[in-house]
């Protein structure tokens, strides 16, 4: 019965274990990040939800049951960012949810919710990959990620980052296959350059990452915008690399929030000194 409703992949297996990282770091971040015994408790129970989530969206055998995970994981975020920002919770939810109709409607229209995850062509593939470009934070389609950044505590951008994105990554190869994508090619290099201009206009901290996420998350789609082996192999390289490196970084910034009473870069100066097991991190 498993056997016919999950399926193993080299790629699914590097970024359910780049998820297990993060979210094992994130929980143990979040002892000393929240104060009130129930915010942990509530913290631990909703990341294993979103954890196993993820994993069964990353094995899932075929479309609909990518679908079903992935909003169960979208779910458990919620809850996560409503904590500190219900208004900001609540309109993530809302274009979580328009993607997913749109994913939902392409794989209605192609038949492909009994098939095996793989590539899906014409416009019912252009559909898929735009509605997952949603979740993926495609250029034109980012435009939630700075804000939920700016209110979700720092363990659950570390989650949302470092994790949630990339899913979306992993479902926009599988529908490309082995296809070369100008457009992807194209958005992903633009996608790569507007973000890091962006992350350099900014003084909060944690906006500033979210931009540098939206930057490497277009290396990550240019990667499978050219439709080679050696792209698809650097698409999940670079979303474990990411999922890691961000994931740390967020909680770099969340302990120094917690430390400095503020995020504006302007007034972190002699952090080193201060917290220099953090600043070793960061570096």
């Amino acid at each position: 019965m498993l056997s016919s409703l999950f399926v193993f992949s080299p790629g699914a297996a590097v970024l359910a274990l780049t998820a297990g990282a993060a979210s094992a770091a994130a929980v143990l971040f979040s002892e000393g990040y929240f104060d009130d015994r129930g915010d942990r408790r509530r913290f631990r129970a909703l990341t294993l939800l979103f954890f196993l989530s993820v994993c069964g969206a990353l094995f899932s055998a075929d479309w609909l049951g990518y679908l079903i995970f992935l909003e169960v994981s979208t779910l458990a975020l919620f809850f996560l960012i409503a904590r500190k920002g219900s208004a900001t919770a609540f309109r993530y939810l809302v274009v979580q949810l328009a993607g997913a109709a749109v994913v939902l409607t392409a794989v209605a229209g192609t038949g492909a919710g009994t098939l095996p995850i793989g590539p899906v062509s014409g416009g019912m593939g252009v559909l898929l990959i735009a509605g997952l470009g949603v979740k993926a934070a495609l250029p034109g389609l980012h435009f939630w990620l700075p804000e939920v950044h700016g209110k979700a505590p720092a363990p659950v951008s570390a989650l949302l980052s470092g994790v949630a994105v990339k899913v979306g990554v992993f479902g926009i190869a599988a529908a490309l296959g082995l296809r070369t994508s100008n457009i992807l090619l194209a958005a992903g290099t633009a996608m790569a350059l507007w973000g890091v201009v962006q992350a350099l206009l900014q003084y909060d901290m944690k906006r500033l990452l979210a931009y540098h996420t939206i930057s490497q998350l277009g290396y990550i789609i240019a990667a499978a915008g050219t439709g080679s082996d050696l792209g698809t192999a650097a698409v999940f390289y670079h979303s474990a690399a990411h999922g890691l490196f961000k994931g740390a970084l967020f909680l770099c910034a969340g302990a120094l929030e917690k430390t400095y009473g503020t995020r504006d870069l302007a007034r972190l100066g002699g952090a080193a000194k201060r917290l220099p097991a953090v600043f070793c991190l960061f570096l």
